[in-house]
């Protein structure tokens, strides 16, 4: 079969009228290869987890066909359709011929179809894995080299419409199998078990999504700086924190948090992490953050010091005592996930993670916001005569990647002809009028403003006050008429 044919015919019908495709490549780490789902919309990594990275079955294969980079097409298992995935890895032998999990497939009597590595099966039903077994089991088949996995949300699964011979075309309801099959790989009994579970009201699937989250919010493990101990708390927030069978964990870690890790861990490596965020003690209780409370009930929510006076007189010691107010946890760095703007921002920002030698996903997307807001300057506002004029702030410390942006946006501007338009420091506010008398539309892009804000903060010289000035005054005036005569001149 040609790379780039492909036997859609025997994908269920059922599958390629959901919204819910990508497409995959092959990327290599260390010791193998993965595959890495791509947005059809944005040829850029997707997410297992975000609709908006999906697309039709007809825009996934179309985009496969154009670009010959891309190795097949892949559906999204969700919990919103009623679909579960099993994959039988290593279960053929060279000629096609079963060396285990035959029985699997004659008791699921569904739509199988061969693996792209053609040494595999993968088998769809309807019908959803039971709460709290796992996803992955190992050492199966004669020389344990084989595997099954089951998943029903929150992962994709490479489809090749090669329908294995005398297997159903179509998807077939098996719940009761399934359920049989997870409970003889995943025995109850086997199940880790707390005295804090029955706290939680939240559905695995809810769990494993705010897991998912949670994971995204960390930053990801560069080699060289504490890679080995962020990696490990990661684990442990999966594991430990909200209390994920270790063989979910591992897939999350897998899928959701090594992509971002510079280099990528092995699944040797990270499997490692698994087994020591389950078997070390840890000073914070199981399931903490599975149990933290994400809500108060408004019967809670104590509203009667709204309207008492307050008092201006002095306190004496004749009063009781005040106590400390209660420190607010720090909710940690912002989801990756709502730093995503579909479109340009996330193109350019995708560019930028995938090309720096330090990826810092809040400064991409504070690189290509000012970016966006440059392009479209004195062009696009929006109903309510609203600019696109931006003023944004980025604090890290040293290494953290915050010059990478600033030079990708330079060199895309000097690609398209307008690297005039850019600028890096401005000494007044007379030399600010002057620069947009020429140019009136610039990107500015300070490094270490910090340094100009202390001279502003410590001298007496009015240029400093003009300068302030000047930039409020600029910014309230984004919708009306700013005179720019050069100051040089006046």
């Amino acid at each position: 079969m040609n790379a780039r044919e492909f036997p859609t015919q025997h994908i269920p019908q059922r599958l390629t009228e959901l919204d819910q495709w990508v497409c995959w490549k092959l990327s290599k780490t260390e010791t193998q290869f993965t595959k890495v789902p791509i947005s059809p919309k944005t040829g850029y990594q997707a997410s297992s987890i975000d609709p908006c990275d999906w697309s039709s079955f007809k825009a996934a294969m179309k985009q496969f066909q154009d670009d010959p980079v891309l190795a097949g097409i892949g559906f999204i298992f969700t919990p919103d359709d009623c679909f579960t995935g099993i994959d039988l890895d290593r279960c053929l032998d060279e000629s096609g011929n079963f060396t285990w999990g035959k029985e699997i497939v004659d008791y699921l009597a569904t739509y199988t179809e061969i693996s792209p590595s053609g040494r595999g099966v993968k088998l769809i039903v309807e019908g959803s894995k039971p709460p709290h077994v796992g996803c992955q089991r190992k050492g199966l088949g004669p020389d344990q080299s084989g595997q099954i996995e089951v998943y029903d949300h929150a992962r994709f699964f490479t489809i090749t419409g090669r329908r294995l011979s005398d297997a159903r075309a179509e998807i077939a309801a098996k719940q009761d199998e399934l359920t049989q099959i997870c409970q003889y790989f995943w025995p109850e009994t086997s199940q880790k078990t707390s005295p804090s579970t029955d706290r939680s009201t939240d559905s695995p699937n809810e769990i494993e999504r705010r897991a998912i989250a949670y994971l995204d919010a960390m930053p990801p493990a560069i080699s060289g700086s504490g890679g080995h101990s962020q990696t490990y708390a990661a684990a442990t927030a999966l594991v430990h924190g909200f209390g994920i069978d270790a063989s979910d964990a591992l897939t999350i870690l897998t899928q959701h948090y090594n992509p971002r890790c510079v280099p990528p861990w092995s699944d040797k490596e990270l499997q490692h992490k698994i087994n020591q965020a389950a078997t070390k003690p840890h000073d914070r209780p199981f399931g903490w953050l599975r149990d933290e409370c994400t809500s108060q009930a408004l019967d809670e929510v104590d509203l009667s010091q709204f309207n008492v006076r307050v008092s201006t007189e002095e306190e004496t010691d004749d009063d009781p005592p005040i106590e400390p107010a209660s420190s607010i946890e720090d909710p940690g760095p912002l989801p990756e996930r709502l730093l995503r703007v579909p479109g340009f921002v996330n193109e350019v920002m995708d560019h930028c993670l995938d090309t720096a030698p330090y990826p810092n996903p809040v400064m991409a997307f504070c690189g290509a916001l000012a970016l966006q807001a440059f392009l479209a300057g004195r062009r696009v506002r929006d109903p309510g005569d609203n600019r696109t004029n931006l003023y944004l702030l980025g604090l890290a410390h040293s290494a953290a990647g915050k010059d990478w942006p600033r030079k990708l946006n330079v060199r895309i501007l000097q690609q398209i002809g307008v690297a005039d338009q850019t600028g890096e420091r401005f000494a007044s506010g007379e030399g600010l009028q002057d620069a947009l008398h020429l140019t009136p539309t610039m990107l500015f892009q300070t490094d270490e403003i910090d340094g100009l804000l202390q001279s502003i903060s410590k001298s007496k010289d009015a240029r400093y006050e003009q300068l302030m000035s000047t930039l409020l005054t600029m910014y309230s005036s984004a919708n009306s008429v700013y005179p720019t005569v050069p100051q040089s001149f006046s």
